[in-house]
């Protein structure tokens, strides 16, 4: 007859026993097992957080979609320019308040960009004006976006700054809007797909595969400079807040002097670093010309006295690289924004531009 003392000690060591098997198998699972069930998790929090989408409602419905199907909903723009970048730019001014940019891809003919400046007509909650509380309210903003790109991943980080300037809003067709606030409200919005996004490089991108090419079309400035320069002018007096500017020929003539005199001996009006990113700029290498805006005081008095201009009656703003007038328009930080902010706000009535290959002239009647 078996003793209950052994009896104890066989139950002790069975169990023990098991226990040891049990633990030794859980060990020895294969590592790509482990990996399998358990890094998904992890990477997905990491990488692919929740974005709230937006329903595509209003203007945004027109990203993707044939340049036509804009045209019959709003008749001819007032005018029309083509930019280095592929993009033709359409500009409509549907009402006094309200004064859209639309960018169709020239490959496909399809809008991939769609400025919004003023107030507009829409079914969308999303509108100019909005304050920031009011926009939180519609949607939760996110700093981490992922998309992908050739079939890769790319992720799209938004810094605290982006967050309260130009915060990043998805759509459920697939597009997206940056809203671009001055003053605390959303001053205007810019509705766009996946590659004018990336190609825009707005926000820091990283991509383990080339990010779409933005300066990739040559165009003859010739063709494109009057359409171009109005729609400056035109968006200019848009923005203004103490009444429209006025077209001077004389400011344009002194525009057209300043930059014929630059283009024949810049080392004598810039420093060796400006006039190497002018050089650059002539040469249409675009992708890798820094920009330089100068204010009026910081023209050089030789470039004035040269080209003819009395300081006391004229004053000077000249940027580069410009290649459409939206891209100062919604400049939110650095010397673009005041670049743009310097000449909206000025007090004179009376203004002159002229453009050449990127370089912008403004001249501005005192």
């Amino acid at each position: 007859m078996v003793s209950k003392r052994f009896l104890g000690r066989f139950v002790l060591i069975f169990v023990l026993t098991l226990s040891i098997c049990y633990g030794v198998a859980l060990f020895d699972r294969p590592q790509e097992q482990v990996d399998l069930q358990t890094a998904p998790k992890t990477d997905r929090k990491a990488t692919s957080p929740k974005i709230d989408k937006l329903p595509a409602k209003g203007l945004v419905r027109y990203i993707g979609a044939p340049n036509s199907s804009f045209k019959a909903r709003f008749g001819e723009p007032s005018q029309s320019f083509r930019s280095v970048e592929n993009i033709t730019w359409y500009q409509y001014q549907p009402d006094n308040d309200s004064l859209l940019l639309v960018g169709v891809n020239n490959y496909d003919d399809r809008i991939c960009s769609l400025y919004q400046f003023g107030a507009f007509e829409q079914t969308a909650k999303l509108h100019v004006g909005m304050s920031m509380p009011q926009l939180l309210k519609l949607v939760a903003l996110s700093t981490d976006f992922r998309l992908t790109l050739n079939e890769q991943p790319v992720q799209l980080s938004l810094t605290e700054a982006d967050l309260v300037k130009r915060p990043l809003l998805a759509f459920k067709n697939g597009s997206y809007a940056i809203c671009y606030f001055e003053a605390g409200k959303i001053k205007a919005i810019q509705y766009l797909d996946k590659n004018e996004l990336l190609r825009s490089q707005t926000y820091k991108v990283r991509s383990k595969t080339p990010l779409p090419v933005r300066y990739s079309g040559m165009i003859t400035w010739e063709d494109e400079q009057i359409a171009l320069e109005q729609s400056t002018f035109e968006l200019l007096s848009f923005e203004r807040k103490q009444g429209i500017f006025i077209e001077s020929e004389a400011a344009e003539q002194v525009a057209t002097r300043v930059i014929t005199t630059l283009s024949q001996a810049p080392k004598n009006y810039l420093s060796e670093k400006q006039a190497k990113r002018y050089q650059r700029l002539e040469n249409e290498r675009f992708a890798d010309t820094k920009s330089l805006f100068l204010m009026p005081k910081e023209i050089a008095p030789k470039l004035l006295k040269d080209a003819g201009v009395d300081q006391n009656e004229y004053e000077i703003y000249l940027g580069m690289p410009v290649l459409d007038p939206a891209q100062l328009a919604v400049a939110s930080t650095g010397k673009e924004q005041t670049f743009w902010q310097g000449i909206v706000t000025s007090k004179s009535e009376h203004l002159g531009l002229k453009y050449d290959h990127g370089l912008l002239v403004v001249v501005l009647e005192k």
